[in-house]
């Protein structure tokens, strides 16, 4: 786990980034197929729809994420802030993570939403969050939760969608 302490800067923190972005696509899409290859639906998160074409749509999903972040990563710099042993942190991050997951729409949502949440609890973690430096971690994992979310959008928007 010594990679995992070493924090990311520069060019190396936006590899890190666009790395992140393009194993999370990945595995969504990945678990997603299987998921409608065993034919198990997820339920909707909600029966709202949104419409993507307003000039607030990106605030808004800007300001979902940060949210996001702030409640399912913030707990992470708590127990960094503590010094729990980098096990217990990790053990912490998979709790939020599937809680991230249920937050998604339930039980069903840990194997997708979850294991983002992960994915974006080890890129806090590397960001500076091991570092106490959770200000930039935070500010990482927004962004990536931001871009994530803006590249779904950009996906419904290519299959002719304007709602998300």
């Amino acid at each position: 786990m010594r990679w995992l302490k070493e924090e990311a800067r520069g060019a190396a923190l936006f590899g890190l980034i666009i790395g992140t972005l393009l194993l999370d696509l990945a595995y969504a899409l990945a678990a997603l197929t299987v998921l409608a290859l065993l034919k198990i639906d997820l339920p909707p998160l909600s029966r709202e729809r949104i419409p993507i074409f307003t000039f607030s749509f990106p605030f808004f999903l800007f300001t979902v994420a940060a949210v996001e972040e702030i409640v399912f990563r913030f707990p992470l710099a708590i127990a960094i802030y503590f010094e729990l042993s980098l096990k217990r942190v990790l053990i912490v991050a998979l709790v939020l993570s599937a809680l991230f997951g249920i937050a998604h729409g339930g039980i069903h949502n840990i194997f997708i939403q979850g294991v983002s949440g992960f994915i974006y609890s080890i890129l806090f973690l590397k960001a500076g969050g091991l570092q106490k430096n959770y200000t930039k971690a935070l500010t990482v994992t927004t962004t990536m939760h931001f871009l994530y979310n803006m590249t779904l959008v950009g996906i419904v928007i290519v299959k002719g969608g304007t709602l998300f």
